[in-house]
């Protein structure tokens, strides 16, 4: 958590936003051990240049006592802390200079007046998004590829069960039959 945290805090850093990040909860972590869990939440303090990373235990509590405690906490995170964390981070992402308007600018000598003018400020924001769109794509593509993977396994799985049984009903007759049979030269001797 603390790699991920100071990754946001510079996140913030660089697009001048840190009162955004100072003293917020922004990662959640759960740990257990053989009988116990623990819920941690995660927050950054930062003084100028440097930051600091404090976990602050939210609750502790037996697996026997509070069996869908964790699920719960979890599903939260998922259903109602993502999404607003989310939409912070695609915000800073928004304020974050151009690099390639700030690489083009050092580039070129300030007195050089035929340069061509840096890229436009919005176009760094319209790349992240076009790229955000292209991972949603490839994820839903995914999901589908799993689906269709499971319905086959599904289908393979129960024509399979299918061939199984009729397998231990041919057997079933085959024992059947060498029984009369072996009943049938018994009752002769």
């Amino acid at each position: 958590m603390i790699i991920a945290l100071r990754g946001v805090v510079e996140l913030f850093r660089k697009a001048r936003r840190l009162t955004d990040v100072h003293r917020k909860l922004l990662a959640f972590s759960i740990s257990h051990d053989h009988s116990i869990v623990r819920l941690y939440a995660h927050y950054p303090e930062i003084d100028g240049d440097k930051t600091s990373i404090f976990r602050y235990k939210i609750k502790q509590f037996d697996y026997s006592d509070e069996r869908w405690t964790c699920y719960t906490f979890t599903r939260n995170i998922y259903d109602k802390f993502v999404p607003v964390y989310l939409e912070l981070i695609t915000n800073a992402i928004d304020l974050l200079p151009d690099p390639i308007a700030e690489s083009f600018n050092s580039a070129i000598a300030p007195d050089d007046e035929t340069a061509p003018s840096p890229q436009e400020p919005g176009a760094l924001k319209q790349s992240l998004q076009q790229e955000l769109k292209q991972q949603r794509k490839e994820a839903e593509l995914q999901r589908k590829e799993v689906k269709q993977r499971e319905t086959a396994l599904m289908t393979q799985l129960e024509q399979q069960r299918k061939e199984f049984e009729q397998q231990r009903n041919e057997l079933m007759q085959l024992i059947q039959q060498q029984g009369e049979h072996l009943n049938q030269l018994l009752s002769k001797h």
